[in-house]
């Protein structure tokens, strides 16, 4: 598998509940990546309520559907043998650099359309260069790795969709650098005369403000919902601006930061819905296993 740049990063915001899930050795996918602590407090979510606060127009049932499918993605990935399984129909697999990101499906019972998305496995490799170039969209600016990899899925993902008769319930979500294809197929559903609705789980900023204007005003996307984990550091990049709003010395350690980090400025999309685990790693409070925890 390649090696993926920074442009496969993630973006986040402020929450409510503190919770612990997931050990410190998990993987995104939730594989125990054998790092795990000891002495640390465990909560039973059972008992923790309430766990987090949902908005009035939040369908949690949607959420916890979506997130599994993310979960499925990732198995899809490791699995050559993989299947969706009884309850839903395959209408398309998205690949991307010759790998598979995720599938597009049928729920039978529902007729809802799901778009989902796997992220990255190997997260740390994210942080080998941290320029985050952007090029144009029809809205705006938009991160050009994010860009380059959904170019390769967008026919895959409006053939899958339009498979369908008639006008079904169609929902986008993606996991890490998914979420990121998952925020920019939303857009490209919506271009194309698609309504959707977005339920996303630890998602970077993905575009400028034009684009995230755009985004968040257009009547095509039903639904902008990003989930956050506040401890999730890998949901903090791109940065919103490389701006410190005050002169520096250049050779103070900020300024020699900024300097090399982006010159652009990245907007979030959407409206956050919060929670605030910390694991004890990177890793732990970025994984897909957290994140369906905490809506659990």
């Amino acid at each position: 598998m390649r090696d993926f740049a920074p442009s496969e990063i993630l973006g986040g915001h402020a929450g409510t509940s503190v919770l612990s899930f997931p050990k410190a050795g998990m993987g995104l996918d939730g594989r125990n990546l054998g790092c795990e602590m000891s002495g640390r407090n465990e909560y039973n979510m059972k008992s923790e309520e309430p766990l987090m606060t949902f908005p009035s127009d939040f369908n949690q049932a949607i959420a916890r559907e979506a997130a599994s499918l993310v979960k499925l993605a990732y198995d899809q990935f490791k699995n050559t043998t993989w299947n969706l399984g009884t309850g839903y129909q395959e209408l398309g697999s998205l690949s991307a650099d010759k790998e598979r990101f995720g599938f597009v499906a049928l729920n039978l019972a529902s007729q809802n359309v799901f778009v989902v998305f796997r992220g990255t496995e190997t997260p740390m490799d994210w942080m080998a260069d941290l320029s985050f170039p952007q090029e144009p969209h029809p809205w705006g600016m938009v991160e050009k790795g994010f860009s380059e990899l959904y170019q390769q899925c967008t026919v895959s993902v409006l053939t899958a969709v339009k498979r369908v008769p008639g006008t079904p319930k169609v929902f986008v979500t993606g996991h890490s650098l998914g979420s990121a294809l998952a925020t920019l197929a939303t857009a490209d559903l919506a271009i194309n005369g698609i309504a959707s609705a977005m339920y996303n789980f630890a998602s970077p900023r993905v575009g400028n403000p034009g684009f995230t204007s755009e985004f968040n005003a257009n009547a095509q996307v039903t639904a902008r919902w990003r989930i956050v984990n506040t401890e999730d550091i890998l949901t903090t990049v791109p940065l919103a601006t490389p701006n410190p709003g005050v002169d520096l010395s250049p050779r103070s350690p900020l300024a020699l930061l900024l300097l090399a980090l982006h010159k652009l400025d990245y907007t979030h999309v959407g409206t956050p819905v919060n929670f605030t685990v910390n694991n004890g790693s990177i890793i732990g409070n970025h994984s897909i296993t957290t994140y369906i925890a905490a809506i659990a």
